[in-house]
């Protein structure tokens, strides 16, 4: 074993037992409102069942729906979500840096929207995740020679640092692969064990523990995006890029693979997170002790209603000459002594059980757990009868509630996939050469999701408000329109309701239109002028002549 290697699996171990505490909460979590997680209590046998403890799925639901919508909402395939753009404004108003800004965003969302890469379910397990745990882990690779594959990994496989500034910059990601699949990934450099057990027929689904660990090679050093025309340098043998990629055998401590990236190649998002705690809490948290409530509020309600549809029963003693027989057409012989005077020997006993009060007790929990998820303002603001107005005031007002969210989601989640996918396409040569205004400058990501622009709807309601106060005034004073900018008021409603912006004539484009049409009232305005003066000629021709006439 290595010094490198006994480093690693020392702070491997380190990160793990740092995550105890969590991972006994995730579980928790896991079990009743994400089943289909993977455990966090070791490895699950294949094809058990994961939905045992869970009696109503409500919380399930919920996560299920919350995530739908933030990937609806941030990362819709069939959108755009994201555009890039200079940092200095007067670079993107040079004609030449426009188009290849736009060209190169189109690139970069064709990798995205590309069923090869694998984004789209990717992206909606890791908000899943994220929902339910707090925290969520995707990898992002370089494949040379192919499109880049996105990957979520279990979050029970994956062990985060932070760097100085509160950002993921180190996962080690503990995982097991089959002697066969370790084999073809690296040969006989896999390990002795390994590589025998592959050549063995009987033995080649032998599973091996490994390690990947990333961690950054120089202590804060940021990835550079992007500045220029950045080198085309695609080699993950490198040692020396910024940050390090180490394989490790664990069951043979050997290190089987070492390289580098360019660019952390993991996103770690965190829903929210308390000051002092690696990992996230997210709405899973919040609701866990409600759905557990709600778990075991339904076992007694189920019950409730078993014994009002098959209660129990009263039997007299000795009363029955034969076993009691409740199955349908069942006959059962009793003394004839206990039938006189009305009395049955065999009668339902009344419990005085109320399960319509378990229910109503249910749908409050329910209520609280849909508001733990956003659910009441995910569907409010898909309510079909909605004018306009009330449309952009209900997004506006979900946006504001989920501000502080969707900022952090901006800065751990999709600022470092665009940052991701930007330097493996600009290394590959798959992206334009950048016109001279571009070289040297800074990029900024700007982006134009549905939440993103229910965020900025705030001014076009405020617009149409202003609209309606005036309206009455305006019959009387008209001059009030000259204090509003029509162009600029209408390009920002566009923006911000995502109009194509191919859709919409440039600024140069406008004016000749408007100086074409100008000219063209002007002459026709000219024609009418010399329409009445000829006219008014000759009305007034014969009266000049008679004048005339008059005068000599």
């Amino acid at each position: 074993m290595t010094d490198l290697v006994r480093d690693l699996l020392a702070r491997a171990e380190r990160l793990k037992a740092d995550r105890g505490t969590f991972d006994s909460h995730w579980q928790e979590i896991r079990s009743v409102i994400y089943p289909a997680a993977a455990s966090f209590n070791g490895r699950d046998t294949p094809g058990a069942k994961a939905h045992t403890p869970v009696l109503d799925s409500t919380g399930e639901q919920a996560a299920e729906l919350l995530a739908a919508a933030l990937h609806a909402g941030l990362t819709h395939p069939a959108t755009p979500w994201f555009n890039l753009r200079a940092l200095d404004d007067t670079v993107n108003k040079d004609e030449a840096a426009s188009r290849w800004l736009e060209e190169a965003s189109r690139r970069m969302l064709d990798i995205f929207t590309s069923p090869s890469t694998n984004f789209a379910p990717q992206q909606h397990e890791k908000y899943l995740d994220l929902v339910a745990f707090g925290s969520a882990c995707m990898y992002v690779e370089d494949r040379p020679g192919q499109l880049p594959l996105f990957q979520t990994r279990p979050l029970s496989e994956c062990f985060f640092a932070e760097s100085a500034e509160g950002k993921v910059d180190t996962n080690f990601r503990w995982f097991e692969l089959t002697a066969r699949q370790a084999a073809q990934r690296w040969g006989a450099r896999a390990g002795r064990r390994v590589t025998q057990a592959a050549e063995d027929p009987r033995r080649e689904d032998d599973s091996f523990r490994f390690v990947h660990a990333v961690y950054p090679r120089i202590p804060g050093r940021a990835p550079a995006f992007p500045e220029g025309n950045a080198a085309r340098d695609r080699s993950a043998g490198s040692l020396t890029l910024p940050y390090a990629s180490c394989w490790v055998n664990v069951d043979e401590n050997e290190l089987v693979e070492e390289g580098g990236f360019h660019e952390f190649p993991y996103t770690c998002p965190r829903w929210l997170k308390r000051a002092g705690e690696v990992y996230g809490r997210g709405p899973g948290m919040k609701a866990l002790a409600d759905v557990k409530m709600l778990q075991r509020a339904m076992k007694v309600t189920i019950r409730g209603v078993e014994k009002q549809v098959d209660p129990p029963l009263i039997v007299a003693d000795d009363g029955v000459i034969s076993p009691v027989r409740v199955t349908p057409s069942g006959v059962n012989y009793v003394r004839a002594d206990l039938m006189q005077g009305g009395g049955l020997p065999i009668r339902p006993l009344e419990t005085g059980g109320r399960p319509d009060l378990g229910e109503k007790f249910m749908e409050g929990v329910r209520q609280r757990i849909e508001f733990a998820f956003y659910t009441n303002l995910i569907q409010f603001a898909r309510d079909p009868q909605m004018t306009a107005t009330q449309f952009l005031g209900i997004s506006e007002q979900t946006a504001r509630v989920l501000a502080p969210i969707l900022a952090r989601l901006q800065v751990e989640d999709l600022d470092p996939l665009v940052q991701r996918v930007f330097g493996i396409l600009n290394r590959a040569g798959m992206l334009p050469p950048p016109p001279p205004a571009l070289l040297g400058s800074q990029l900024r990501i700007e982006y134009v999701s549905p939440i993103t622009r229910a965020q900025k709807s705030g001014d076009a309601r405020a617009l149409l408000q202003a609209a309606e106060a005036m309206a009455p005034l305006l019959q009387t004073n008209p001059e009030m329109l000259d204090l509003f900018d029509a162009d600029a008021a209408a390009r920002d409603i566009a923006d911000i309701v995502g109009v194509r912006k191919a859709w919409l004539r440039g600024g140069d484009t406008v004016k000749a239109m408007r100086r074409a049409r100008q000219q063209v009232q002007q002459q026709a305005a000219a024609g009418d002028t010399l329409t009445q003066l000829a006219g008014a000629a000759g009305k007034a021709g014969p009266g000049l002549a008679a004048l005339l006439g008059g005068a000599k």
